[in-house]
C-alpha cells in the first residue's frame, strides 16, 4: 500500500507528485512552483488543465505531501537535495580486464 494518496490529484499530475514525493526528483515549474507556494508563479505556468484542476491540487499538497516537501523555495530546495533514493554505479573490474557496472547497494565487496 502507498504511504501517500495521490487519488486527491488529478490523474495527469499524479506521476509527477509521487516522483518528487517519493523520489526526491525535480518535476515541472507549475507543480514545482506549487509546492514552493508560489502560486502567481503557478499560475503563470499553468496550462489550461492545471488551471481547471488547481484548487484540488493545492489542497492535496496541504493535506497530503509532507509538510517538509512544501511551503517555500527553500523548503523545495532541501527536499531536493536531501534523501530519496540515489543511484551509484559501482565499478567492479573483472579478471579479463572487463569493468562490470552495478548499482550499489551501500556494501562494498
Amino acid at each position: 500500500m502507498d504511504e501517500y494518496d495521490y487519488t486527491g490529484l488529478p490523474e495527469h499530475i499524479r506521476h509527477g507528485a509521487r516522483r518528487y514525493v517519493e523520489h526526491h526528483e525535480a518535476v515541472g515549474g507549475f507543480l514545482t512552483s506549487v509546492f514552493q507556494n508560489d502560486l502567481v508563479a503557478a499560475v503563470g505556468k499553468a496550462d489550461e488543465e492545471n488551471m481547471q484542476h488547481l484548487r484540488e491540487i493545492v489542497t492535496w499538497v496541504y493535506n497530503e505531501a509532507p509538510d517538509t516537501c512544501w511551503g517555500s523555495r527553500e523548503k523545495v530546495k532541501n527536499w531536493l537535495t536531501s534523501g530519496g533514493p540515489r543511484l551509484v554505479i559501482m565499478y567492479h573490474p573483472s579478471p579479463s580486464g572487463m569493468v562490470k557496472l552495478a548499482p550499489s547497494d551501500g556494501e562494498e565487496e
